[in-house]
């Protein structure tokens, strides 16, 4: 009896697992993810990479610009006493404010942040320059008259028109100007730029600025800076002439206060040459 109970027992278990493997493989298979090569080298390349990067930046702010120093040199025996030269740019002063940045792994600014007790101040350094210097690029003078001339003054020797050559060759009328390509334009500029006479110190063709003046008419303004070249001579060291068409018509440019100190910035140094029809003229860059 009890052998026949086993074998019904043993029946009903094999039974069972066939029964069980049949609907296994009749149902949908799980499939479990293994762990690819490509899935161990992102693992390991995130290993590597910072999640932070931090850098440090310097801010400036100026506070206050630097001054403007006009000095003799230890050896005033070479140059022109009036004539000045920069020996030393200086600097403005200047706060200086240190931040820390935070990025993340991709380049993305996080944040900024103001690195306690960095701020500094960096004093003002003057701008210094100085007298006895030679006419170059940068330099600057102040003349102690600029005068205004036409081209029928005295000493221009013009002809029964008025119209008068100066020492570049640049020809002049009483309201115009013969320009680089032979051509006369009405006014009293050459190429753009106003004329003035100098003395032999200073090169023909040399380009200048004049600012802090008092002129007023054709195109000039008071206070406002315009270009001259040096075209002409005449006059002593330390002054200048401003060219203005006609000598009988001083007011077509006007001085405004007498007491003017203009200051003269050589900007740059034309040539002295010839144009195709062999006119003296100025030529610039």
């Amino acid at each position: 009896m009890h052998k026949m109970k086993l074998k019904l027992i043993v029946s009903l278990l094999i039974l069972s697992l066939v029964g069980c493997t049949n609907r296994m493989e009749n149902d949908t298979k799980i499939v479990f993810q293994t762990l690819s090569d490509q899935i161990l080298t992102r693992n390991s390349l995130f290993s590597t990479v910072q999640p932070f990067t931090f850098e440090t930046v310097v801010e400036e702010t100026v506070l206050a610009k630097q001054k403007t120093i006009y000095q003799d040199p230890a050896d005033t025996s070479d140059g022109l006493y009036w004539i000045a030269n920069k020996v030393s740019n200086g600097s403005p002063k200047k706060e200086l404010n240190y931040y820390r940045l935070t990025y993340d792994m991709f380049g993305n600014l996080l944040s900024k942040t103001l690195i306690p007790e960095s701020t500094e101040i960096v004093e003002a350094e003057p701008t210094i320059y100085e007298y006895y210097g030679d006419p170059e690029t940068g330099s600057v003078f102040f003349p102690t008259k600029i005068w205004r001339y036409g081209s029928n003054c005295s000493g221009c020797y013009p002809d029964a028109n008025g119209y008068a050559g100066t020492s570049s060759g640049i020809a002049l009328g009483l309201h115009s100007v013969r320009q680089a390509d032979g051509t006369w334009e009405d006014g009293i500029t050459y190429e753009g730029y106003y004329i003035l006479a100098s003395s032999s110190k200073l090169p023909l063709c040399a380009v200048v600025e004049v600012s802090n003046h008092s002129f007023s008419g054709e195109g000039l303004t008071p206070g406002v800076t315009f270009k001259a070249i040096i075209a002409d001579r005449g006059v002593p060291e330390n002054t200048l002439d401003l060219f203005i068409g006609d000598e009988d018509n001083l007011g077509l440019v006007r001085m405004t206060n007498s007491r003017q100190r203009p200051k003269v910035t050589i900007i740059g140094f034309g040539t002295p040459t010839k144009n195709s029809s062999g006119q003296r003229i100025c030529e610039f860059d």
